[in-house]
């Protein structure tokens, strides 16, 4: 598998170039985005996603969090989100309340937050919901459906 030091090798640039090309493109003049697109395809390299997520502090993943299931809603919920997901380069990922509270109050804190960009909580009247988003420190955005 190809590094982006390879890319750089390849394109005869600084491995700054490339990593500038796979931010924004347009910061770099014509040749030398036609010489690291020319490089990438070659080596057929694809960025990181560890490494992204190391330097950006963001993994593109989605927890969607589901009573249980069973239901064909959240089913058909799940798939709409995937799709979604996926036009924009994010990850979902679906729990389901049937492992119980515990698993919940990891999304929302600790470990488990530093691991999800944002969550999806596909039910309102649940108490164990209300009390973890009053308790959520609010560095992990959710949307409440």
């Amino acid at each position: 598998m190809a590094a982006i030091k390879d890319v750089a090798k390849l394109a005869n640039v600084a491995v700054g170039t490339v990593s500038r090309y796979l931010n924004n493109p347009d910061s770099l003049t014509p040749a030398y985005r036609e010489r690291v697109r020319e490089a990438i395809e070659t080596l057929n390299y694809q960025p990181s996603r560890l490494a992204q997520a190391m330097r950006t502090k963001r993994t593109n993943m989605i927890a969607l969090v589901v009573p249980e299931m069973q239901n064909q809603f959240y089913i058909e919920l799940y798939n709409a989100i995937r799709i979604s997901c996926y036009e924009h380069a994010y990850i979902p990922i679906m729990y389901t309340m049937e492992a119980g509270p515990k698993m919940l109050s990891h999304l929302f804190t600790g470990n488990g937050a530093a691991q999800i960009d944002g969550i999806i909580l596909a039910f309102m009247d649940d108490p164990i919901a209300a009390q973890l988003i009053e308790n959520n420190d609010h560095k992990t955005p959710f949307i409440l459906m």
